[in-house]
């Protein structure tokens, strides 16, 4: 839940990953609801389609990003309301340049053509056992 501080400015993204929610090959990233001090996004990724084993290159597959207006001035915070995995798969193999580690991941704000953005990263998860859920 968002709380007004009125000393303290911030943004809030609030998250629902949904991970198996689409048949779709590629990963959807939407604002669902948004309002004075948050966004709500919702991330759609792809389905697994039965596999139980994915090679290094396929994980790509599954990462997603997106940039989101914030304020010019204050704090940006993630809360991930919901993720709903589509299941769990080996992999030969962590890419080294997949980048994220999910399902949901805030990166440093920038500033882009005179608007900050908060960007964020989706992904798979990595177990220590090696084991990666989608």
């Amino acid at each position: 839940m968002y709380r007004h501080h009125p000393h303290r400015r911030s943004a809030r993204l609030l998250l629902a990953a949904l991970l198996a929610a689409s048949p779709a090959a590629t990963a959807d990233v939407r604002i669902v609801a948004s309002g004075p001090g948050f966004a709500r996004l919702l991330y759609e990724g792809p389905g697994l389609d039965g596999a139980r084993e994915v090679s290094p290159l396929t994980l790509h597959r599954f990462v997603a990003a997106a940039l989101v207006g914030v304020p010019l001035e204050g704090e940006v915070e993630l809360e991930v309301l919901e993720a709903r995995a589509a299941g769990t798969v080996a992999v030969r193999g962590w890419p080294e340049d997949l980048g994220t580690e999910g399902p949901a991941r805030l990166e440093e704000t920038a500033i882009l053509r005179h608007q900050r953005v908060a960007p964020l990263a989706f992904g798979p998860l990595r177990n220590e056992d090696g084991s990666v859920v989608i």
